[in-house]
């Protein structure tokens, strides 16, 4: 909000009896609502009588200038206002050399113009602030002001643009006087006194697009990292093993924790046996592994596994004595921790087309192909299927032969095969297919879901306000569940927070009866009160009163006091009777809490007393007793 002037005589003025200042500040934001082609004055600090003067104006009606003396103007670097935009102008100025801040924005933009143009030493006598009109007849502003603030300190640039984005002042240092100017209210919030005067006839108007303060009430989410967008490749090592019972091959480049690791191992001879679990950093684990299909020996085997923490350099593979193997690692993050799909396929026939078989997988999911041969007979060399990228191609002499391929689907469903084309015609190979799944897979509640589903929510939220009363504030909690839902899954959870506050009546209390508290108590105090009261009646002299009870109840209860009571009270009364008669009374008190003023008085049965002569009626009402 704003305040809002459109006539002469609205203005706001103030003695500031600042004496002579060399350094200063001023900021406020303004908008011009009506160009009267006339000096308009936003705001002005002179020394009391018009002389010696600073000031912001529109010279001319809307070109922005501030003056120092009655022959010194300062054009802001050719700002003009503009009818209906807001406007925020910080001026600043120091002496020795003189030096003015000009820092200009308009409402919406992050674009600031001005500069530090020099001008002589500018000493000011703050004698008097005025607001909306300047000293002389006719220079009142038809717009609107807010946030003005003044210092006698000098801000600088980077301190001049900070204040534009709040009304509550973000340097205190030297803060002479604050008026967010909200609506036509002339307090001085900077703590200084300099409370306005003036303002008849101001009204309101909505406010430039700035917080209240640099720390702003809300409730904060924490923050989370975007899901990941699926696995994909890290890197891919390999080696040949000669003919080595046992061999290492390199870790992949760049593996981290939590990537999965698949290694492909080919052996022409020997048995799947003696390819015994590879060694090295966390547990490898058994895919699926495939003998020769001419059934010569050995064959191939494939590995995976979620890398730990400490991977080290190398992996140790092992075979028979004699055989010439080779190995391929591909690298994955992002993955599914999950046992990747895989299928497998084989031959003897002769020829360069080698086929790996389709699965079924999912969109995003990661897809390694990989063609091994045991025994070609000569050095041979492969060509990746279309669509994918090679990664490995290794051999052993010219036995033991592993090749790779990947590729990240865009689609899910079956994946088809895909062929390997060889540098020459060869015979047996084993064809494999691994697909590696995203590490989340997000789903919606509002499924057919028959497994269980995970749901995480968490709210943080830290609220320290000045609440009155009882506040209840409803989060979502943390909450995992499992469900075979068919149909859209309900989760409501709710928390119920309490507030500390000031509250003078509407504190808890756990009662008797229901209990008026006037305190300063906070919300959630606890009040336990076993009441047994006894009422001092106040009787007249001669009279005394026994009641069961025995506690002295002298309040001034409000209409929240409830009190049920019957007894009986036997009364002696020593009056002008003609004997000590004894009188037995029955009463019943019933201070239910209604709607009203309280009631407080007793409410009895009427009774007669047998006097002497003739009769009389003695009943019981509020206040002392009458004889």
């Amino acid at each position: 909000m704003a305040v809002r002037f459109d006539n002469s005589g609205e203005e706001y003025a103030r003695s500031l009896s600042l004496g002579s200042v060399t350094n200063w500040t001023v900021t406020c934001w303004a908008k011009l609502m009506v160009d009267r082609a006339a000096t308009s004055v936003i705001w002005m600090i002179d020394d009391g009588s018009g002389g010696n003067y600073l000031r912001l104006t529109g010279w001319n009606g809307s070109a922005l200038a501030y003056q120092t003396t009655a022959s010194s103007w300062f054009g802001l670097a050719g700002q003009t206002l503009v009818v209906g935009e807001w406007t925020f102008i910080g001026l600043s100025s120091t002496a020795n050399p003189g030096v003015a801040r000009v820092r200009v924005r308009t409402a919406g933009s992050t674009t600031w113009i001005g500069g530090t143009p020099p001008q002589n030493n500018v000493t000011i006598t703050a004698g008097t602030l005025r607001i909306a009109a300047g000293q002389a007849a006719g220079e009142w502003l038809n717009g609107s002001v807010a946030g003005l603030k003044v210092w006698d300190q000098a801000l600088s640039m980077d301190e001049l643009e900070l204040e534009s984005w709040t009304y509550q002042p973000q340097r205190t240092a030297g803060l002479r006087a604050w008026y967010p100017l909200l609506r036509p209210d002339g307090t001085d919030y900077s703590g200084a006194g300099q409370t306005l005067s003036g303002g008849a006839g101001a009204a309101l108007d909505d406010g430039p697009p700035l917080s209240w303060s640099s720390v702003r009430r809300r409730i904060v989410l924490p923050a989370a990292a975007p899901p990941p967008s699926g696995p994909t490749f890290r890197s891919a090592s390999q080696v040949a093993s000669g003919t080595n019972s046992s061999f290492n091959c390199p870790k992949p480049a760049g593996v981290a924790q939590g990537d999965i690791l698949v290694a492909f191992h080919a052996a022409d001879t020997g048995s799947l046996a003696e390819m015994a679990t590879p060694t090295g950093g966390s547990a490898w684990q058994l895919l699926t592994s495939r003998a020769r299909d001419d059934g010569t020996g050995s064959g191939s085997k494939v590995w995976w596994k979620v890398a730990g923490a400490a991977e080290p350099a190398t992996y140790g593979f092992t075979q028979t004595g004699n055989a010439d193997g080779s190995v391929s690692i591909i690298a994955v993050q992002d993955g599914s921790t999950d046992t990747p799909v895989v299928a497998q396929t084989g031959g003897t026939s002769s020829g360069t087309t080698k086929t790996t078989p389709s699965t079924t997988a999912g969109a995003g999911d990661f897809e390694i192909r990989c063609v091994a041969l045991h025994s070609p007979g000569g050095t041979v060399t492969f060509t990746s299927p279309a669509g994918f990228t090679e990664r490995t191609d290794i051999q052993s002499a010219a036995y033991g032969l592993t090749t790779t391929a990947t590729r990240t689907l865009a689609s899910g469903g079956a994946t088809g095969t895909a062929d390997f084309t060889a540098s020459t015609s060869v015979g047996e190979w084993h064809g494999f297919t691994v697909n590696i799944g995203s590490m989340v897979t997000l789903k919606s509640l509002a499924d057919s879901a028959t497994g269980s589903e995970a749901v995480d929510v968490s709210v943080d939220a830290p609220i320290a306000d000045s609440a009155t009363a009882a506040e209840t504030l409803t989060v979502a909690a943390s909450v995992d569940f499992a469900d075979t839902a068919a149909a859209a899954d309900d989760l409501s959870v709710t928390v119920t927070v309490g507030f500390s506050d000031t509250a003078t009546a509407d504190d808890a209390a756990l009662v008797g009866f229901p209990v008026d508290l006037a305190d300063a108590a906070s919300a959630d105090d606890t009040w336990t009160i076993l009441p047994t009261p006894v009422f001092d009646e106040q009787a007249a002299a001669g009279e005394s009163l026994t009641v069961a009870a025995t506690a002295a109840f002298t309040d001034s209860a409000t209409a929240t006091d409830d009190l049920a009571v019957i007894q009986t009270h036997n009364k002696d009364l020593a009056d002008s009777a003609t004997a000590t008669e004894s009188l037995t009374v029955v009463t019943y008190q019933d201070i239910d809490v209604v709607a009203g003023a309280p009631r407080r008085g007793w409410t009895s049965q009427p009774f007669d007393r047998g006097w002497s002569a003739g009769d009389a009626s003695r009943g019981w009402s509020a206040g002392p007793p009458t004889t």
